[in-house]
């Protein structure tokens, strides 16, 4: 008789169990079929107006479209990204908030600030990368080189003479500019301005002798013959910058620099609601209104999966991480 009360007990514990995750699974399934239910907002960790802004707020238009809910950006910009990287974090993980993470917010801004705590691999769930944007380095018309073999070999002739340019400490141009010194065993004086426009005007008059930006950003005086591309910091040649080189292709080391970005979800976002959002990124994304803004700054569109987006993110958080300390840049 104890025997036969201890079956059916396990039978009705096992039932019970079974019952249990059905309800869960099937939670979760309703979950992810009434998402979204309400407005999606999407973190923007930077100032409003940058071309990386304006791209968001399309994408995110896109968006909306084929996921039937208005998704609205709200600006938090501050100490390299890390302050809305840090809101996006610990917001609930219902898919609700999410953000667009980049180079800056997940990879540069949290070894430029560690106190605030970013760790862009546990923190967040992968949704997909958007865009990328190759970096190009750049010389003025005034140093008389057209190639970059011609220009290292300059540089290493004159130890101390000449200078690289870029925004403030902790930049992207500056931690890259500080890489790229490495790759090619040169040594040049970093000279930080406060706006990035101060930095191309420099370039432009032959006071800084070397910046590394992105193409849409300086593809302007490019074309106007102000400033001269030795190379693309980037795996394969640039389509906006066909004839120059990948660094790769003059001799040195592979290098590569650019402006990626992606969207992100808080960490313990449901799986279903992450391919949910990936959906329709790629949606959003592979429109020709995306296309056209991502060529307005040198860049093109990139859609992949979470575990590719995450990857990336992971691999990229170390490289920046020893460029910054490199680079010996500390928050002003």
């Amino acid at each position: 008789m104890k025997s036969l009360a201890i079956a059916r007990h396990n039978r009705l514990a096992m039932t019970a169990i079974l019952a249990l995750g059905g309800c869960l699974y099937c939670g979760q399934r309703l979950h992810a079929q009434v998402f979204p239910s309400k407005p999606i907002r999407v973190i923007m960790p930077t100032a409003p107006g940058s071309p990386p802004d304006y791209a968001v707020r399309v994408l995110a238009t896109k968006m909306s479209e084929g996921i039937g809910q208005p998704i609205i950006v709200e600006n938090r910009g501050g100490a390299g990204g890390t302050l809305g990287a840090a809101v996006a974090a610990k917001s609930a993980p219902d898919g609700y908030t999410i953000m667009m993470g980049s180079i800056t917010s997940l990879s540069i801004g949290p070894a430029m600030f560690p106190s605030a705590g970013i760790d862009p691999v546990k923190m967040f769930a992968p949704i997909s990368q958007v865009a990328n944007a190759p970096s190009v380095i750049a010389v003025p018309n005034s140093l008389n080189v057209t190639t970059m073999r011609q220009f290292i070999d300059l540089i290493k002739a004159n130890p101390g003479k000449y200078n690289y340019g870029s925004p403030p400490p902790g930049s992207p141009p500056h931690v890259s500019g500080a890489l790229f010194l490495r790759t090619a065993g040169i040594d040049m004086v970093h000279v930080p301005y406060g706006d990035p426009a101060k930095v191309i005007a420099a370039v432009m008059t032959g006071d800084v002798h070397m910046f590394i930006e992105t193409v849409g950003s300086i593809g302007p005086q490019v074309k106007a013959g102000k400033m001269r591309l030795l190379a693309v910091a980037s795996s394969k040649r640039s389509p906006f910058a066909p004839d120059v080189p990948t660094v790769a292709e003059t001799g040195l080391p592979p290098f590569e620099s650019g402006s990626w970005s992606g969207l992100l979800a808080p960490a313990g976002t449901p799986p279903a609601i992450i391919q949910r959002l990936n959906a329709e990124t790629k949606r959003g994304a592979d429109t020709k209104e995306m296309r056209d803004v991502m060529a307005t700054q040198g860049g093109e569109v990139v859609w992949g999966t979470p575990e590719e987006f995450g990857k990336l993110i992971a691999d990229e958080a170390v490289k920046w991480s020893k460029a910054v300390a490199l680079s010996g840049a500390k928050p002003e």
